[in-house]
């Protein structure tokens, strides 16, 4: 006994945003482009090295990635953030030779998602880096939950 087997082909329109996702139908893909592309497009990347040993002097122990939606001067934002979340800008080793206590740097986007990798070294110790996401929007796919501007200020 033979079985035939039948074969059928389709063919069906997928419609591809701006990054390579993929939608069924071209409305779904103009709304992910207007809204999501867009608030991806407006982002601004730093990363912010942070926790010097004071003891010896050996370098920093925290790294922090930082994604930023902001209609205003994102920098004051992110040194705000510094400010209260690890201090003076100014810490001194062993209480007297001055050292930075952090320091901001801009990223792209490219280097901003290679943070699970990234590790601060000090001595022996290694310390994985932390990303925040900083918006008063919604969550954006492939961010951690938003931080909503300002709101560590009390």
């Amino acid at each position: 006994m033979t079985v035939e087997v039948i074969m059928k082909t389709e063919n069906s329109t997928v419609y591809i945003a701006d990054d390579g996702k993929r939608f069924a139908t071209e409305t779904e893909c103009k709304n992910y482009e207007e809204t999501v592309i867009k608030r991806k497009k407006s982002l601004k990347f730093f990363y912010i090295v942070h926790g010097p040993d004071l003891t010896e002097g050996r370098g920093m122990y925290g790294l922090t990635y930082m994604a930023i939606e902001s209609t205003y001067v994102p920098i004051n934002a992110i040194m705000d953030y510094c400010f209260f979340t690890f201090g003076r800008p100014v810490a001194f080793v062993q209480g007297c030779a001055e050292t930075d206590n952090w320091t901001v740097y801009p990223t792209d986007e490219a280097e901003f998602n290679k943070w699970p990798q990234k590790k601060m070294h000090v001595g022996d110790y290694k310390y994985p880096a932390k990303v925040l996401f900083i918006s008063n929007g919604e969550k954006l796919e492939g961010l951690p939950e938003p931080i909503k501007l300002y709101s560590w200020v009390k």
